[in-house]
């Protein structure tokens, strides 16, 4: 019995009232960092953190923006006006701060 329970313990997710990501999410997916290859690896993680995000709670992203999408070789993507909506479309944006 002790066993079972602790197995059912290791499924329950932990929730978090905000995530934090700064400059990471562009890199997955490319392989730059022995990561496999996958196009869709920085969707991938986006979906993740709907998983680990209580309701209500915040992600505060930060990735490299653009007029224009590309993905520079492995090194990162930069976002533009067709990938970043797609990067944030299970989420509500509150506000967006620029650098410049």
């Amino acid at each position: 019995m002790d066993f079972a329970r602790k197995q059912s313990n290791r499924k329950q997710r932990q929730l978090f009232d905000s995530v934090w990501s700064y400059s990471s999410i562009e890199h997955d997916g490319l392989g730059r960092y022995r990561d496999p290859l996958n196009p869709y690896g920085d969707f991938q993680t986006m979906i993740k953190i709907t998983c680990i995000l209580k309701p209500g709670g915040l992600l505060f992203l930060s990735v490299p923006l653009n007029t224009q999408d590309f993905i520079q070789f492995n090194l990162h993507r930069i976002y533009g006006p067709i990938r970043l909506p797609l990067l944030y479309r299970h989420f509500h944006v509150v506000e967006v701060l620029g650098s410049g």
